[in-house]
């Protein structure tokens, strides 16, 4: 969807703009040139609405006449969370977690909002917020995105101390099971002890850290037949050289 926006420019002047995002990018489509006073600006924007509405194929929902209004002329083509997405972008920022993956933080987010598959997060990453990921894509980077792990953990801690104002004299630890759904495991899929009650299917324990109020620090992964409580020095280790 084409839109105006109004933004400043190096000489102190306002810039009109017709815009448009695409795959979470902002896409400047046409200048429509800058002015200096409140006229110049309001005659630009005036001539932005009618570039648009000679150049789109889409009416306005609202128009100055509301009589030229047809409603069977009228097509849904579907809705995107844009405000969902820029603010958890904003939270994310704030607490200083910023990746140069940016598919890191779209399937983050997806997990927030509907966790599943990593096929479907791919699906409804183009059904709610318009951002598209081949599916190779997803499978090629993942490798470079666990390479990101400690770094992330560091910020998690600092976003704890700074923001949350904790002082982590005291952290909670706890594990759970994921299990795959298939019968063919390997060095880390085992089957284990299954808190899913899947006894018969592999699965891997996960060890997550956690401040007194639930906020995540970091995590270890391990193969799904090893004992809780053998998790404890490994872990430990790693709580103690993040959080130090």
């Amino acid at each position: 969807m084409l839109k105006l926006r109004k933004t400043k420019t190096g000489s102190g002047a306002t810039a009109v703009q017709v815009i448009y995002y695409k795959n979470r990018k902002l896409i400047v489509k046409k200048h429509i040139g800058s002015g200096k006073t409140n006229k110049e600006v309001e005659s630009l924007i005036i001539k932005g609405r009618e570039w648009i509405k000679r150049n789109s194929s889409q009416e306005e929902l609202f128009p100055e006449n509301l009589n030229q209004l047809d409603p069977t002329r009228l097509k849904f083509l579907g809705v995107t969370h844009t405000f969902t997405y820029q603010m958890l972008q904003r939270v994310a920022k704030q607490c200083g977690i910023e990746s140069n993956e940016d598919i890191l933080f779209d399937f983050a987010i997806m997990r927030l909002i509907e966790p599943t598959s990593k096929l479907r997060t791919i699906k409804l990453l183009e059904r709610y917020f318009n951002i598209i990921y081949p599916e190779r894509t997803v499978y090629r980077k993942i490798f470079s995105i666990a390479k990101q792990k400690d770094k992330i953990e560091t910020t998690a801690v600092r976003c704890a101390k700074q923001m949350l104002q904790e002082d982590l004299s005291l952290i909670l630890y706890d594990v759970t099971t994921l299990y795959f759904e298939t019968f063919k495991g390997d060095e880390l899929r085992v089957a284990g002890f299954s808190k899913d009650n899947k006894p018969q299917q592999p699965q891997i324990i996960v060890g997550l850290i956690v401040t007194r109020q639930g906020f995540p620090l970091g995590y270890e992964v391990f193969a799904g037949n090893i004992f809780e409580g053998k998790t404890m020095l490994k872990v430990r280790f790693m709580a103690c050289r993040t959080i130090l």
